[in-house]
């Protein structure tokens, strides 16, 4: 997979579980947050908000376990699989 500047790749932990992050840079959030948003639901299903902490808290969330989160700068997906499928599209 080739890298793309646009997309930022991390690992954070939700209730003791692995995330794979993607965190797009603001110019390409601007362009394209609502497009990502609606293309995840539709390839994984309804996405769930969760509420962000203060920076260095932990995340919060309303559900656990959920495949993919959203909150207003990441996307959260449990399963590599799923990151690596929304950064191919979005690539």
């Amino acid at each position: 997979m080739t890298r793309d500047w646009n997309l930022h790749c991390e690992l954070r932990y939700i209730h003791g579980r692995p995330y794979n992050i993607v965190r797009p840079t603001l110019v390409y959030r601007i362009e394209q947050w609502p497009s990502m948003m609606a293309w995840c639901e539709k390839e994984f299903g309804p996405i769930e908000p969760f509420v962000p902490g203060i920076v260095g808290q932990r995340v919060k969330v309303n559900r656990w376990n959920q495949r993919v989160y959203a909150d207003l700068t990441r996307f959260w997906f449990r399963d590599q699989a799923d990151r690596d499928r929304f950064l191919q599209h979005w690539s």
